[in-house]
Protein backbone atom coordinates (compact mmCIF):
# COMPACT_ATOMS: atom_id res chain seq x y z
CA UNK A 1 0.00 0.00 0.00
CA UNK A 2 1.12 3.82 -0.79
CA UNK A 3 1.54 6.10 0.84
CA UNK A 4 -1.72 7.80 -0.96
CA UNK A 5 -3.81 4.59 -0.17
CA UNK A 6 -2.67 5.12 3.38
CA UNK A 7 -3.98 9.14 3.81
CA UNK A 8 -7.14 7.84 2.29
CA UNK A 9 -7.52 4.92 4.55
CA UNK A 10 -7.07 7.33 7.30
CA UNK A 11 -9.08 10.49 5.99
CA UNK A 12 -11.96 7.49 5.72
CA UNK A 13 -11.56 6.67 8.89
CA UNK A 14 -12.06 10.33 10.31
CA UNK A 15 -14.78 10.79 8.30
CA UNK A 16 -16.62 7.58 9.61
CA UNK A 17 -15.70 8.86 13.12
CA UNK A 18 -17.30 12.39 13.27
CA UNK A 19 -20.27 11.29 11.82
CA UNK A 20 -20.94 8.39 13.57
CA UNK A 21 -19.96 10.38 16.96
CA UNK A 22 -23.31 12.91 17.01
CA UNK A 23 -25.06 9.58 16.68
CA UNK A 24 -23.45 7.36 19.53
CA UNK A 25 -24.21 10.44 21.82
CA UNK A 26 -28.06 10.66 20.81
CA UNK A 27 -27.51 7.16 21.61
CA UNK A 28 -26.32 7.45 24.98
CA UNK A 29 -28.82 10.23 26.20
CA UNK A 30 -32.04 7.81 24.52
CA UNK A 31 -30.23 4.96 26.70
CA UNK A 32 -30.49 6.72 29.75
CA UNK A 33 -33.91 8.54 29.16
CA UNK A 34 -34.94 4.97 28.84
CA UNK A 35 -33.20 3.65 31.80
CA UNK A 36 -34.23 6.41 33.84
CA UNK A 37 -38.41 5.73 32.88
CA UNK A 38 -38.02 2.30 33.88
CA UNK A 39 -36.60 2.78 37.01
CA UNK A 40 -38.86 5.51 38.26
CA UNK A 41 -42.08 3.51 36.88
CA UNK A 42 -43.89 1.92 39.33
CA UNK A 43 -41.11 3.53 42.11
CA UNK A 44 -42.72 5.38 45.17
CA UNK A 45 -40.75 7.76 46.88
CA UNK A 46 -42.38 7.70 49.79
CA UNK A 47 -41.44 3.80 50.74
CA UNK A 48 -38.24 2.83 52.53
CA UNK A 49 -36.11 0.61 50.21
CA UNK A 50 -35.63 -2.76 51.61
CA UNK A 51 -32.93 -3.28 53.94
CA UNK A 52 -30.87 -6.46 55.40
CA UNK A 53 -32.92 -9.64 56.95
CA UNK A 54 -34.12 -7.38 59.72
CA UNK A 55 -35.52 -4.77 57.91
CA UNK A 56 -32.64 -2.15 58.30
CA UNK A 57 -31.50 -0.09 55.56
CA UNK A 58 -27.58 0.60 56.48
CA UNK A 59 -26.77 4.54 55.37
CA UNK A 60 -23.52 5.32 55.44
CA UNK A 61 -23.03 8.91 56.20
CA UNK A 62 -19.32 10.72 56.15
CA UNK A 63 -18.51 14.52 57.02
CA UNK A 64 -15.55 16.63 56.23
CA UNK A 65 -14.84 20.45 56.96
CA UNK A 66 -13.89 22.90 54.16
CA UNK A 67 -14.03 25.86 55.91
CA UNK A 68 -14.64 27.90 59.54
CA UNK A 69 -16.42 30.87 58.91
CA UNK A 70 -17.34 32.31 62.37
CA UNK A 71 -17.07 31.98 65.89
CA UNK A 72 -19.75 33.70 67.72
CA UNK A 73 -18.61 33.44 71.00
CA UNK A 74 -21.75 35.54 72.74
CA UNK A 75 -24.06 34.10 71.13
CA UNK A 76 -22.67 30.38 71.28
CA UNK A 77 -22.88 29.79 67.77
CA UNK A 78 -20.21 28.04 65.37
CA UNK A 79 -20.12 28.68 61.73
CA UNK A 80 -18.19 26.26 59.07
CA UNK A 81 -19.15 24.92 55.78
CA UNK A 82 -19.23 21.41 55.12
CA UNK A 83 -18.87 18.38 52.62
CA UNK A 84 -21.19 15.58 53.28
CA UNK A 85 -21.18 12.20 51.67
CA UNK A 86 -24.35 10.01 52.14
CA UNK A 87 -24.52 6.50 50.62
CA UNK A 88 -27.54 3.71 50.55
CA UNK A 89 -28.17 1.00 48.33
CA UNK A 90 -31.67 1.04 46.66
CA UNK A 91 -32.67 -2.59 45.18
CA UNK A 92 -35.34 -0.91 43.07
CA UNK A 93 -32.96 0.81 41.51
CA UNK A 94 -30.44 -1.70 39.87
CA UNK A 95 -30.26 -2.68 36.47
CA UNK A 96 -28.00 -4.15 33.69
CA UNK A 97 -25.85 -1.79 31.96
CA UNK A 98 -25.36 -4.26 29.03
CA UNK A 99 -29.28 -3.79 28.63
CA UNK A 100 -28.65 -0.10 28.19
CA UNK A 101 -25.97 0.45 25.90
CA UNK A 102 -23.19 0.09 29.17
CA UNK A 103 -24.83 3.31 30.97
CA UNK A 104 -23.39 2.29 34.76
CA UNK A 105 -24.65 5.57 36.30
CA UNK A 106 -27.63 8.46 36.29
CA UNK A 107 -27.15 11.55 37.71
CA UNK A 108 -30.98 12.41 39.02
CA UNK A 109 -33.08 15.12 40.92
CA UNK A 110 -32.74 14.60 44.52
CA UNK A 111 -36.52 15.03 44.88
CA UNK A 112 -37.37 11.95 42.48
CA UNK A 113 -36.14 8.96 44.57
CA UNK A 114 -36.28 8.12 48.73
CA UNK A 115 -34.16 10.32 50.81
CA UNK A 116 -32.98 9.02 54.34
CA UNK A 117 -33.69 12.33 55.51
CA UNK A 118 -30.81 13.01 57.46
CA UNK A 119 -30.04 16.45 60.01
CA UNK A 120 -28.11 18.08 62.42
CA UNK A 121 -29.99 17.99 65.86
CA UNK A 122 -28.15 21.61 67.36
CA UNK A 123 -28.70 23.20 64.16
CA UNK A 124 -29.57 26.86 64.71
CA UNK A 125 -31.14 27.52 61.30
CA UNK A 126 -32.41 24.67 59.05
CA UNK A 127 -33.49 26.92 56.40
CA UNK A 128 -30.07 28.61 55.50
CA UNK A 129 -28.55 24.85 56.00
CA UNK A 130 -31.19 23.31 53.06
CA UNK A 131 -30.82 26.95 50.95
CA UNK A 132 -27.12 26.56 51.05
CA UNK A 133 -26.79 23.00 48.94
CA UNK A 134 -24.48 23.05 46.37
CA UNK A 135 -25.94 20.55 44.38
CA UNK A 136 -29.54 19.31 44.42
CA UNK A 137 -28.57 16.06 42.25
CA UNK A 138 -27.75 12.24 43.40
CA UNK A 139 -25.75 9.67 41.70
CA UNK A 140 -27.15 5.85 40.81
CA UNK A 141 -25.13 3.28 39.90
CA UNK A 142 -26.16 0.27 38.06
CA UNK A 143 -25.28 -1.85 41.61
CA UNK A 144 -28.45 0.00 43.43
CA UNK A 145 -26.26 2.14 45.23
CA UNK A 146 -27.12 6.08 45.44
CA UNK A 147 -24.49 8.94 46.45
CA UNK A 148 -25.40 11.97 47.88
CA UNK A 149 -22.78 14.39 47.84
CA UNK A 150 -23.60 18.21 48.92
CA UNK A 151 -21.97 21.01 50.55
CA UNK A 152 -23.63 22.81 53.35
CA UNK A 153 -23.14 25.45 55.93
CA UNK A 154 -24.36 24.59 59.06
CA UNK A 155 -24.82 27.20 61.90
CA UNK A 156 -24.47 24.83 65.26
CA UNK A 157 -25.07 25.36 68.77
CA UNK A 158 -21.91 25.20 70.77
CA UNK A 159 -20.89 25.68 74.38
CA UNK A 160 -18.07 27.48 74.43
CA UNK A 161 -15.51 27.82 77.53
CA UNK A 162 -14.05 31.27 77.62
CA UNK A 163 -12.27 31.02 80.98
CA UNK A 164 -9.05 31.51 79.17
CA UNK A 165 -9.60 33.69 76.37
CA UNK A 166 -7.99 34.55 73.72
CA UNK A 167 -5.84 31.67 74.75
CA UNK A 168 -9.01 29.59 74.53
CA UNK A 169 -9.66 26.16 73.24
CA UNK A 170 -12.81 24.83 71.65
CA UNK A 171 -14.87 21.97 71.25
CA UNK A 172 -17.87 21.86 69.31
CA UNK A 173 -20.21 18.91 68.57
CA UNK A 174 -22.27 18.02 65.39
CA UNK A 175 -25.28 15.36 66.40
CA UNK A 176 -26.54 13.83 63.52
CA UNK A 177 -29.45 11.40 63.06
CA UNK A 178 -32.49 10.42 60.56
CA UNK A 179 -35.11 12.43 61.98
CA UNK A 180 -38.00 10.43 60.87
CA UNK A 181 -36.31 6.96 61.53
CA UNK A 182 -35.09 5.14 63.92
CA UNK A 183 -34.20 1.17 63.80
CA UNK A 184 -35.54 1.30 60.67
CA UNK A 185 -31.89 2.72 59.54
CA UNK A 186 -28.74 1.64 60.07
CA UNK A 187 -26.77 4.48 60.47
CA UNK A 188 -23.22 4.33 59.81
CA UNK A 189 -19.90 6.21 59.66
CA UNK A 190 -15.69 5.86 59.12
CA UNK A 191 -15.70 8.00 62.11
CA UNK A 192 -13.06 10.19 59.84
CA UNK A 193 -13.90 13.90 60.13
CA UNK A 194 -11.59 14.56 56.36
CA UNK A 195 -9.94 17.93 56.58
CA UNK A 196 -8.08 17.07 52.99
CA UNK A 197 -10.12 20.40 51.72
CA UNK A 198 -10.22 22.09 54.97
CA UNK A 199 -9.14 25.96 54.28
CA UNK A 200 -7.27 26.85 57.15
CA UNK A 201 -8.88 30.30 59.08
CA UNK A 202 -7.22 33.79 59.89
CA UNK A 203 -8.72 33.45 63.58
CA UNK A 204 -8.66 29.50 64.93
CA UNK A 205 -5.96 26.65 64.10
CA UNK A 206 -7.14 22.62 63.83
CA UNK A 207 -4.55 20.67 65.81
CA UNK A 208 -3.67 17.63 64.61
CA UNK A 209 -5.60 15.36 67.12
CA UNK A 210 -8.38 17.91 66.90
CA UNK A 211 -11.15 16.22 65.06
CA UNK A 212 -13.08 13.29 66.50
CA UNK A 213 -16.15 11.07 66.06
CA UNK A 214 -17.53 8.56 66.89
CA UNK A 215 -20.91 6.43 66.69
CA UNK A 216 -23.82 5.60 69.69
CA UNK A 217 -26.84 4.48 69.76
CA UNK A 218 -30.01 6.61 71.62
CA UNK A 219 -31.25 4.95 74.76
CA UNK A 220 -34.71 3.05 73.46
CA UNK A 221 -37.49 4.06 74.77
CA UNK A 222 -40.53 1.33 76.36
CA UNK A 223 -42.06 1.01 73.12
CA UNK A 224 -39.30 1.52 70.28
CA UNK A 225 -35.80 0.21 69.60
CA UNK A 226 -32.78 2.95 70.24
CA UNK A 227 -32.03 5.54 67.29
CA UNK A 228 -28.06 5.65 66.01
CA UNK A 229 -26.74 8.53 66.24
CA UNK A 230 -23.60 9.84 64.71
CA UNK A 231 -21.14 12.99 66.77
CA UNK A 232 -18.36 14.49 65.13
CA UNK A 233 -15.78 16.72 67.62
CA UNK A 234 -14.26 19.61 65.95
CA UNK A 235 -11.98 21.13 68.93
CA UNK A 236 -10.15 24.17 67.75
CA UNK A 237 -7.70 26.45 69.12
CA UNK A 238 -7.97 30.35 69.04
CA UNK A 239 -5.12 32.38 67.54
CA UNK A 240 -4.23 34.48 70.05
CA UNK A 241 -1.99 37.06 68.05
CA UNK A 242 -4.31 39.37 67.01
CA UNK A 243 -6.03 39.81 70.92
CA UNK A 244 -2.10 39.95 72.49
CA UNK A 245 -1.09 42.69 70.26
CA UNK A 246 -4.29 44.73 70.65
CA UNK A 247 -5.20 44.12 73.87
CA UNK A 248 -2.82 42.72 75.92
CA UNK A 249 -0.41 44.46 75.40
CA UNK A 250 -1.15 47.87 75.11
CA UNK A 251 -3.04 47.36 78.90
CA UNK A 252 0.53 46.12 79.98
CA UNK A 253 1.91 49.33 78.80
CA UNK A 254 -0.85 51.63 80.35
CA UNK A 255 -0.34 50.15 83.33
CA UNK A 256 3.36 50.75 83.15
CA UNK A 257 2.62 54.51 82.26
CA UNK A 258 0.12 54.49 85.65
CA UNK A 259 3.00 53.76 87.84
CA UNK A 260 5.10 57.39 86.44
CA UNK A 261 2.52 58.96 89.46
CA UNK A 262 4.64 58.19 91.68
CA UNK A 263 7.55 59.47 89.65
CA UNK A 264 5.97 63.15 88.67
CA UNK A 265 7.20 65.58 91.11
CA UNK A 266 4.23 66.58 93.21
CA UNK A 267 4.43 70.28 91.79
CA UNK A 268 4.06 70.02 88.05
CA UNK A 269 0.23 69.16 89.07
CA UNK A 270 -0.03 65.85 86.63
CA UNK A 271 0.07 63.40 89.66
CA UNK A 272 -3.60 62.57 89.47
CA UNK A 273 -4.84 64.07 85.87
CA UNK A 274 -1.97 60.82 84.85
CA UNK A 275 -4.05 58.47 87.09
CA UNK A 276 -7.36 59.08 86.06
CA UNK A 277 -6.28 59.26 82.70
CA UNK A 278 -4.88 55.35 82.88
CA UNK A 279 -8.42 54.57 84.76
CA UNK A 280 -10.82 55.92 81.67
CA UNK A 281 -8.50 54.00 79.05
CA UNK A 282 -8.36 50.72 80.84
CA UNK A 283 -12.08 51.30 81.56
CA UNK A 284 -12.30 51.25 77.42
CA UNK A 285 -10.24 48.23 77.17
CA UNK A 286 -12.44 46.26 79.69
CA UNK A 287 -15.33 47.80 77.32
CA UNK A 288 -14.13 46.44 74.47
CA UNK A 289 -13.54 43.07 76.04
CA UNK A 290 -17.06 42.53 77.35
CA UNK A 291 -18.84 43.26 74.34
CA UNK A 292 -17.10 40.53 72.90
CA UNK A 293 -17.80 37.95 75.35
CA UNK A 294 -20.90 36.39 77.14
CA UNK A 295 -22.57 37.35 80.40
CA UNK A 296 -21.59 33.93 81.99
CA UNK A 297 -21.17 32.95 85.26
CA UNK A 298 -17.27 31.80 85.13
CA UNK A 299 -15.82 35.10 84.46
CA UNK A 300 -13.01 35.17 81.94
CA UNK A 301 -9.71 35.48 82.99
CA UNK A 302 -8.88 38.82 81.08
CA UNK A 303 -12.15 40.59 82.36
CA UNK A 304 -10.55 39.54 86.30
CA UNK A 305 -7.17 40.65 85.21
CA UNK A 306 -8.95 44.18 83.23
CA UNK A 307 -10.61 44.01 87.01
CA UNK A 308 -7.74 43.92 88.81
CA UNK A 309 -5.28 46.32 86.81
CA UNK A 310 -8.26 48.94 87.38
CA UNK A 311 -8.81 48.12 90.91
CA UNK A 312 -4.86 48.95 91.29
CA UNK A 313 -4.88 51.52 89.19
CA UNK A 314 -7.19 53.66 91.21
CA UNK A 315 -5.69 52.18 94.38
CA UNK A 316 -2.17 54.12 93.02
CA UNK A 317 -4.38 57.00 92.28
CA UNK A 318 -5.89 56.86 95.41
CA UNK A 319 -2.05 56.33 97.25
CA UNK A 320 -0.55 59.38 94.53
CA UNK A 321 -3.45 61.89 96.36
CA UNK A 322 -1.84 60.84 99.79
CA UNK A 323 1.45 61.66 98.84
CA UNK A 324 0.19 65.22 97.51
CA UNK A 325 -1.52 65.96 101.08
CA UNK A 326 2.01 65.00 103.00
CA UNK A 327 3.61 67.17 100.65
CA UNK A 328 0.70 70.52 100.24
CA UNK A 329 -1.06 70.31 103.52
CA UNK A 330 0.06 73.59 105.62
CA UNK A 331 -1.49 71.82 108.85
CA UNK A 332 1.72 69.41 109.36
CA UNK A 333 4.35 72.17 108.91
CA UNK A 334 2.93 73.41 112.37
CA UNK A 335 5.04 70.35 113.79
CA UNK A 336 7.58 67.50 112.67
CA UNK A 337 6.59 64.20 111.96
CA UNK A 338 6.55 61.65 114.34
CA UNK A 339 9.61 60.37 115.50
CA UNK A 340 8.83 57.30 114.45
CA UNK A 341 8.49 57.99 110.86
CA UNK A 342 11.34 59.68 110.97
CA UNK A 343 13.79 56.79 112.25
CA UNK A 344 11.71 54.48 110.03
CA UNK A 345 10.83 55.71 106.67
CA UNK A 346 13.44 58.79 106.65
CA UNK A 347 16.16 56.55 108.17
CA UNK A 348 16.32 53.23 107.49
CA UNK A 349 13.74 53.13 104.92
CA UNK A 350 14.94 55.90 102.65
CA UNK A 351 18.58 54.16 102.80
CA UNK A 352 16.98 50.71 101.61
CA UNK A 353 15.18 52.38 98.79
CA UNK A 354 18.01 54.66 97.84
CA UNK A 355 16.35 57.78 98.38
CA UNK A 356 18.46 60.53 99.01
CA UNK A 357 17.41 63.74 101.33
CA UNK A 358 18.61 67.26 100.81
CA UNK A 359 20.41 68.13 104.00
CA UNK A 360 18.98 71.34 105.87
CA UNK A 361 21.53 74.43 105.99
CA UNK A 362 23.19 74.40 109.72
CA UNK A 363 21.34 70.77 110.58
CA UNK A 364 22.51 68.72 113.43
CA UNK A 365 22.28 65.23 113.60
CA UNK A 366 18.24 65.76 114.49
CA UNK A 367 15.88 66.09 111.34
CA UNK A 368 14.11 69.10 113.31
CA UNK A 369 14.61 71.32 116.19
CA UNK A 370 11.60 71.32 118.66
CA UNK A 371 10.28 75.03 118.53
CA UNK A 372 10.18 75.35 122.23
CA UNK A 373 13.69 74.36 122.77
CA UNK A 374 14.81 77.10 120.31
CA UNK A 375 12.78 79.72 122.31
CA UNK A 376 13.99 79.32 125.10
CA UNK A 377 17.82 79.72 123.47
CA UNK A 378 16.83 82.71 122.06
CA UNK A 379 15.22 84.19 124.81
CA UNK A 380 18.02 84.34 127.07
CA UNK A 381 20.20 87.49 125.56
CA UNK A 382 17.27 89.84 125.55
CA UNK A 383 16.32 88.64 128.73
CA UNK A 384 20.00 90.22 129.80
CA UNK A 385 19.61 92.96 127.80
CA UNK A 386 16.01 93.72 128.93
CA UNK A 387 17.56 94.05 132.61
CA UNK A 388 20.28 96.33 131.71
CA UNK A 389 18.03 98.39 129.92
CA UNK A 390 15.44 98.65 133.13
CA UNK A 391 18.57 99.30 135.34
CA UNK A 392 19.60 102.40 132.58
CA UNK A 393 16.01 103.45 132.79
CA UNK A 394 15.49 104.01 128.94
CA UNK A 395 12.07 103.21 127.55
CA UNK A 396 13.30 103.64 123.65
CA UNK A 397 15.94 100.84 124.46
CA UNK A 398 13.00 98.45 125.97
CA UNK A 399 10.90 98.88 123.01
CA UNK A 400 13.64 98.36 120.47
CA UNK A 401 14.61 95.41 122.20
CA UNK A 402 10.88 93.87 122.26
CA UNK A 403 10.70 94.60 118.75
CA UNK A 404 14.04 92.55 118.23
CA UNK A 405 12.70 89.95 120.34
CA UNK A 406 9.17 89.56 118.53
CA UNK A 407 11.34 90.10 114.99
CA UNK A 408 13.50 86.79 115.94
CA UNK A 409 10.68 84.96 117.33
CA UNK A 410 9.05 85.40 113.82
CA UNK A 411 12.42 84.33 111.85
CA UNK A 412 12.78 81.48 114.17
CA UNK A 413 9.40 80.00 113.86
CA UNK A 414 9.76 80.69 109.85
CA UNK A 415 12.73 78.88 109.56
CA UNK A 416 11.11 76.01 111.88
CA UNK A 417 8.52 75.85 109.67
CA UNK A 418 10.18 75.31 106.67
CA UNK A 419 12.05 72.96 108.16
CA UNK A 420 9.18 71.02 108.96
CA UNK A 421 7.74 71.47 105.47
CA UNK A 422 10.72 70.07 103.83
CA UNK A 423 11.23 67.08 106.12
CA UNK A 424 7.73 65.83 105.13
CA UNK A 425 8.57 66.47 101.62
CA UNK A 426 11.32 64.21 101.71
CA UNK A 427 8.86 61.72 104.03
CA UNK A 428 6.33 62.22 101.08
CA UNK A 429 9.62 61.52 98.32
CA UNK A 430 10.19 58.10 100.62
CA UNK A 431 6.38 57.00 100.32
CA UNK A 432 6.22 57.77 97.02
CA UNK A 433 9.35 55.35 96.05
CA UNK A 434 7.30 53.00 98.26
CA UNK A 435 4.14 52.54 96.75
CA UNK A 436 6.17 53.08 93.12
CA UNK A 437 8.06 49.36 94.13
CA UNK A 438 4.75 48.19 95.64
CA UNK A 439 2.89 49.11 92.95
CA UNK A 440 5.24 47.32 90.39
CA UNK A 441 5.38 44.35 92.34
CA UNK A 442 2.02 43.78 92.51
CA UNK A 443 1.28 44.69 88.39
CA UNK A 444 4.18 41.51 87.98
CA UNK A 445 2.41 39.57 89.95
CA UNK A 446 -1.34 39.39 88.39
CA UNK A 447 0.33 40.13 85.04
CA UNK A 448 2.38 36.61 85.72
CA UNK A 449 -0.69 34.95 87.52
CA UNK A 450 -2.93 35.28 84.60
CA UNK A 451 -0.53 34.60 81.63
CA UNK A 452 0.75 31.06 83.40
CA UNK A 453 -2.79 30.50 83.74
CA UNK A 454 -3.94 30.76 80.54
CA UNK A 455 -0.39 29.07 79.09
CA UNK A 456 -1.30 25.62 81.64
CA UNK A 457 -4.63 25.89 80.28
Amino acid sequence: MGNKDIVIHHFIIIIIAVNFYPISAETNRNMEKTLLTDLLTDYDKRVKPSGSLNGSLEVQFDLGIIQIIDVDERNQIFDAVYFVIQEWVDEELKWNPDHYGGVKSLIIPDDTIWMPNIEMHNHIDLILAKHSKKTTFLTVYSSGRVSNAYIIDYKSSCSMDLKYFPFDKQNCSLVFSSLLYRSELNLTSSLILSTDIYTESSQFKLPDDGLQAFRYTEKPCDTCSGKPIIHYHIAFKRRSRFYVFNLLIPCILVTIVAMLSFVIPPDSGEKVGLGVTVLLSMIVFLLIVTDQLPPTAELPLITVYYFLVILLVTLSTSLSVFTLSLHYNSVYKLAPPPSWAQKILLGRLARLLCVHTMPKEGATSKVCIHPHKESLKTEEKPKNLEEKATTQGSKDIRDILQLMQSFERRVVMKDTQEDNASTWRQLALVVDRLFLLTYALINLIITLCVYLGAATS
